[in-house]
């Protein structure tokens, strides 16, 4: 009669998970595509930036410029349509976000009553006192 051990079960269940790890290993040394050889472009000057004179331009951020009408420029009817309906929809959706936050907020508030709750109180009474005999 066999016996085994803990070691060798452990083994013979590992045995598969270390083949799969090998061969999945082996094969991937095997690659059947061509040699990337990146194809050159040349870039026309126009398309360059210009470099500054001392290779560094600091950072000029325009945060007081009025951004309201930023798709003015662009001077389309269509682009206008949409984002005056998205001024509107804005307001809706999050009218409508409001609505479900709400909405959940009642059903936790229901759900509250279904759980164990736990109180704490504490208080102090005194009665009696010194007894004074008369005589």
């Amino acid at each position: 009669m066999k016996t085994s051990t803990p070691a060798s079960l452990a083994a013979r269940r590992l045995r598969p998970v270390l083949l799969a790890l090998g061969a999945a290993a082996l094969l991937s040394a095997c690659s059947v595509a061509p040699v990337y050889e990146r194809p050159s472009v040349d870039t026309p000057a126009a398309w360059k930036e210009a470099a500054p004179a001392a290779g560094w331009v600091p950072a000029a951020p325009a945060d007081h410029t009025d951004r309201r009408d930023w798709w003015a420029p662009f001077a389309d009817t269509e682009l206008d349509g949409l984002l005056r309906r998205v001024a509107v929809s804005n307001q809706n959706v999050a009218a409508a976000v409001a609505a479900y936050a709400q909405a959940r907020a009642t059903l936790a508030e229901q759900r509250a009553g279904w759980y164990p709750s736990v109180s704490l109180g504490a208080g102090l009474t005194r009665s009696g006192g010194k007894a004074r005999a008369c005589a």
